[in-house]
């Protein structure tokens, strides 16, 4: 990933929206690699830009993280449980 994105997440007021649709696309998607995209942009928010998050977009990281770690096998939801921690 290039700096630039980086750094603009670190000065926007807050990265809700872009949360919001990355949760979505995990969310609803059936093929498990796009899942696991979504999984894996989700976590770079959250390290780069996490800060910024409200409380209700936390709690919706949580939720998902709730609902989606019982399944082992996706390492991109492990990634984001790992991310959203540090924050």
């Amino acid at each position: 990933m290039s700096r630039c994105p980086v750094l603009l997440l670190n000065f926007m007021i807050t990265v809700d929206p872009l949360i919001t649709e990355l949760l979505t696309g995990a969310q609803n998607q059936e093929e498990y690699a796009i899942r696991e995209a979504y999984s894996s942009a989700l976590t770079r928010v959250i390290l780069s830009g996490g800060k910024n998050a409200s409380a209700p977009a936390r709690t919706a990281i949580v939720e998902f993280l709730d609902g989606n770690l019982a399944q082992p096998s996706q390492k991109g939801t492990f990634n984001l449980a790992s991310a959203s921690f540090i924050y």
